[in-house]
């Protein structure tokens, strides 16, 4: 299902969501914010549940910068879920069967995660207001350029920062 580079580190996959996979990530460290240590202690007590981490443009450029899956490209978007309207950055990558996967980081059973779903499932609860894709190659050359995960439209980068700035559907 995921491809297996020689070069990138070895990794262990757990069963989440019935369809989805989760791959261990780097450890929890000092740039902690109160919203994701609530999400970190929240999703321990519920085995199986995402919890969103709240540092989704950094997740994707820890994600591309593994090169975990070669034929990965960058999404930045506005979304939106029944509730609320926000910025959110993932990766998308077509696995060798053809099927489509997105991922974003979450939290697992209290252990931060690369959350892998079937793009029809991840896109069941967002719909997308403003979409910008990166391959490879031009999201690095951004990524260099400004020294950012990004976002890096100003529409989608209006819709950033912390959860004061997202607004009620």
């Amino acid at each position: 299902m995921l491809s297996s580079s020689g070069d990138a580190p070895r990794m262990v996959r757990c069963h989440v969501e019935q369809r989805g996979y989760a791959l261990p990530r780097r450890p929890v460290n000092e740039m902690m914010t109160p919203t994701f240590l609530k999400n970190m202690r929240d999703s321990a007590r519920e085995p199986g549940a995402l919890y969103p981490t709240h540092q989704c443009f950094d997740d994707v450029l820890e994600f591309m910068m593994r090169g975990i899956e070669a034929n990965a490209r960058v999404v930045h978007a506005v979304v939106q879920t029944q509730d609320f309207k926000f910025s959110h950055a993932w990766a998308e990558f077509t696995d060798r069967d053809g099927l489509q996967w997105c991922m974003d980081g979450r939290f697992v059973g209290g252990v931060l995660v690369f959350a892998m779903r079937p793009a029809a499932m991840f896109f069941q609860t967002l719909h997308e207001h403003k979409r910008v894709e990166y391959g490879r190659e031009e999201y690095f050359c951004r990524v260099d350029m400004t020294r950012t995960s990004g976002p890096w439209d100003e529409e989608i980068l209006k819709w950033c920062a912390n959860s004061s700035q997202q607004q009620s559907a």
